[in-house]
Formats: C-alpha cells, structure tokens, sequence
C-alpha cells in the first residue's frame, strides 16, 4: 500500500511482482496517488487504486486512505510508517483480531531535524505493533530495533534505484548531446555543478545559492544546473531570479538526465540526500553533501573521501564551497571519487532491493503472529 507512486520506484515495483510470484506469493500495488500528481510511467497497468483524501489538522496534514475493500483477502500488507497515515490504525486493530498481518516499510525514526517527542513516540508505539519490519538499510535496521522490533524480523532490503539503467545511458552519452544540452541550458563556462532533486526546504537550497556564490569568487565561470520540481521551486526560482548563473532545467529522466550528470562535474546536494547518492555513484558523478544537514538513512551509502564527499562546514556556505571548489579544481581527486561510486553502485541494484524485500515477505508469510 502506498500513498503515492512515484517513478522512480516503478522498476521496483516491476521486479518485485515476479520475484514473488516465484516463491508463491501474488502481489497487489494499491495506491492513491492524486490524479493531478501522476508522473509519467509511474503506475504499473496492474496497480489498483484506492480512495483517499487529504485532512488538515493543527497545521499538519493527514491522509485518509480507504483500505478496508482493498486489503481484504490478504495475508499481509505493507504499509508506508508514517503516523500521518490514518489508515494505518485501523489495520493495526484490525490485525489483532485476526486481520490481515501488518508490515511496515520505512526509515525507522524521523530522520529529518525538526523531528517532535510526541509524534516520535506515537512512531514508536505504533512500529512496535507491526508484525515485520522493511527497512531502508542498515541505519534503519537500526532505528527500527530501537523502536523495540524484534531484529529477526527486520528486513534490510538497501533501498536503491535503477542505477545499472542509468550508468548505461550515462555511458552513452556522446559529445553531441552534451553540447547540445549546453546550448538548451545555455551553459558556457566550464566548471558545472549539478543539484538533483525535489525542491523542498530540507535540500538547503539557500544554503547552496550563497555557497556558490562564494565559490565562483575563485572560479568565475562556475553555473549550477538544477534538477528537480518541488514545492519551494516558485519562491526560490523569485528570490533568484537575478543570478544568470543558475539554470532551471526542470523534471528530467531517461536521456535529458543522464546527459546532464554526465556534462557535470561535481553534484551539490547540502541537505536530505537521498537516493540521489546512488544516482551519482551511477553516473560517476562526486556529490558534495553537508555534514551539518539532516539526511535519510542512505546517507549511510556515502563514505567521504571514497566515493563522495561528506563537509564539515559547520552551516557556513564559505566552507562547503571551499569543498567544492577544491574538487573542482583537482581533476585527480575526481577521478578517484568517480570511481568509488561506481565501485558502490555495483552493491546498490534495484534488482537486489527486490529479491531482499522479496525474501523478507516470504518470511513474515512464515513467521507466527506478534499480536491477537
């Protein structure tokens, strides 16, 4: 059960069903994805969607998902841990009747640093009534068994994207493309620095704006590419709207994306990266990220010096561009980054990420009930 399907999940999606239907076990994909929100290729043609709507209480949203008519029939069904899905609840009660086992997937606490007491410890207590466990990888498995989830019933299934797909288009790229990227964009400096990702507050976009700024003192033909929609993008594309320097591409994928990581030289992501850590090791492209920010547990993929670059700036923009700009300016440090994340992308598959959490549904199948 998901809230939203997102596109970059599809391939997932797309391995999973068959990894399980090896071993016995049928899938469904329910979702309720708004219609006004649906990425192209993001829904599987074999997907169900399910009613849902949005609530606002005390300045938080909430989401009501219809899941009674969608999960009936089933033996277990995995659900997003997020304490803002009310749908959740009622499964969960349902399960110590005799319902259907619940499983959660998720990071295991809130990563993010405005993270509250109260909603953390509703996380907890609602976590610890979970019959198993999908975690992100190992800082989740982690957080998940702190929560009080037994650790033989913890999955770490090493949350990925499609990055064979993209190393390949990346490694197509020919010099024809990358200048005509060029001209698109309008670039005509050398030294380019790539932002992927949503445009939301915890990127530290800000941040980065003001870091750029000092680093094309010493590099004055530096421009940052930026990649990604997101709610902040309108207020930020204003508040920037006088730097010629910075260029908006917009929603990338397929060939447009790999051609744009592949003309960049350096990826500049301060804050939540993500999964945007395995897209660079693909592309072979060095991300620079802060160590002063909040990140999600895939900030556990990067190892600083070997195939990224973790700051110590102490939120002071001025360093995290002296970072930058040194990696920019020693081709060799690159080249050896570069290699790293080719080296990690090789453990990061999305083929891998199925086969896990395809095992960990098999045995939470298995597994006798924690609770009713």
């Amino acid at each position: 059960m998901q809230r939203t399907l997102r596109a970059y999940r599809r391939p997932f999606y797309d391995l999973l069903r068959p990894a399980l239907a090896g071993r016995g076990i049928a899938l469904r994909l329910v979702h309720t994805t708004p219609s006004d929100r649906v990425e192209p290729g993001a829904v599987p043609g074999w997907a169900e969607r399910a009613a849902g709507r949005v609530l606002t209480a005390g300045g938080r949203q909430l989401v009501w998902q219809s899941l009674g008519r969608s999960v009936r029939g089933s033996d277990l069904v995995v659900v997003e841990q997020a304490v803002q899905l009310l749908g959740n609840y009622p499964l969960l009660a349902r399960q110590r009747w005799g319902g259907p086992r619940v499983a959660m997937w998720g990071h295991g606490r809130t990563f993010h640093a405005d993270a509250t007491g109260v909603l953390e410890r509703v996380k907890a207590a609602v976590t610890r009534e979970a019959h198993w466990f999908f975690a992100y990888n190992e800082l989740a498995v982690q957080a998940a068994v702190d929560l009080g989830m037994p650790p033989e019933r913890v999955t770490d299934v090493r949350n990925a994207t499609d990055t064979a797909a993209l190393a390949r288009a990346v490694a197509a790229v020919d010099e024809p493309a990358i200048a005509a990227m060029r001209g698109e964009l309008g670039l005509t400096g050398d030294h380019v620095c790539v932002f992927l990702g949503s445009i939301h507050p915890a990127k530290g976009l800000p941040f980065l704006v003001a870091a750029v700024e000092h680093a094309r003192r010493r590099i004055p033909d530096l421009e940052l590419v930026v990649v990604g929609d997101g709610p902040a993008a309108p207020q930020l594309r204003r508040e920037t709207g006088d730097r010629a320097w910075i260029r908006w591409a917009g929603t990338r994928t397929g060939t447009d994306l790999a051609t744009i990581l592949a003309l960049g030289r350096v990826a500049v992501v301060p804050g939540w990266a993500g999964l945007v850590i395995a897209d660079c090791f693909a592309a072979g492209l060095p991300l620079v990220t802060s160590g002063t920010m909040a990140h999600p547990p895939e900030i556990a993929y990067l190892r600083s010096g070997v195939n990224g670059l973790l700051v110590d700036d102490g939120g002071d923009p001025a360093r995290y561009a002296a970072a930058v700009v040194d990696l920019l300016t020693d081709d060799a440090a690159r080249a050896s980054l570069a290699r790293g994340g080719r080296r990690s992308a090789e453990g990061l598959t999305v083929d891998a990420m199925a086969e896990r959490f395809a095992e960990g549904v098999e045995r939470a199948l298995a597994a006798p009930r924690r609770h009713g």
